[in-house]
């Protein structure tokens, strides 16, 4: 528990979201657009459609990020503060601190099962978004080849956006790695604390797939991206 609280605030774990940075596509001329043909299920999406939903999915998630992230610092003061009264009371003379030690780590049992709750209620929420925005953004960047300037621009604009996102979403993946690692390897100090935590590394590794989706979907665009270009 000492080594995780440790480990968030010296800056080991660095959380970002993936997503805050990303630039919505701009500066697309439609009205050039040859008859449209669509990648998904529902084969009266357009051109238009696809940029708003690629748009509507990128922001979904970045708020579920930014969610995630402050309730990690939520989650790292407590876990600092229970790390401090725990070896407190272990180096006092009382004669009930065991009690007492058993009634701090089911407080904070509470924490993380209430905590591992949250996990999974952004991740739902997240996996909703993936699938639509990978599908809607494919789309848009495959939709016409770059026969201007400012489609060029607009493209390369892309490219570094979607070169940024695999960037930070790669930092994001190292750094709740490092943090699954540091859950992990915390003693098993009781029974109700021990659960949460394991329904935490759960949520966290879900999250961790996700986020290894998001680098996958980033890299191939880049690719294809390039490859319009001539790059």
């Amino acid at each position: 528990m000492k080594e995780f609280a440790l480990a968030a605030k010296n800056g080991k774990l660095i959380f970002r979201s993936p997503v805050t940075d990303f630039s919505p596509i701009k500066n697309i001329d439609i009205s050039k657009s040859p008859e449209l043909t669509t990648v998904t299920v529902d084969d009266n999406l357009g051109f238009l459609d696809h940029v708003l939903l690629m748009q509507n999915g990128f922001s979904a998630m970045s708020v579920v990020i930014s969610e995630i992230n402050e309730r990690m610092r939520e989650n790292t003061e407590k876990t600092q503060y229970v790390s401090d009264e725990l070896n407190r009371t272990l180096a006092s003379s009382d004669p009930n601190k065991l009690q007492k030690i058993q009634s701090l780590l089911g407080e904070f049992a509470v924490f993380q099962q209430k905590y591992a709750e949250f996990l999974k209620e952004s991740n739902d929420k997240y996996e909703g978004s993936l699938d639509q925005t990978f599908t809607s953004l494919e789309f848009v960047i495959t939709f016409q080849t770059p026969s201007t300037d400012e489609e060029r621009a607009t493209l390369n604009d892309l490219l570094s956006s979607l070169t940024l996102l695999e960037n930070n979403s790669q930092l994001s993946l190292n750094s709740y790695a490092a943090l699954v690692n540091s859950m992990q390897s915390t003693p098993k100090m009781e029974k109700t604390l021990n659960i949460a935590m394991e329904q935490v590394v759960i949520q966290i590794n879900r999250f961790i797939g996700y986020t290894q989706q998001v680098v996958a979907m980033a890299s191939r665009s880049v690719v294809t991206i390039e490859k319009l270009l001539g790059l």
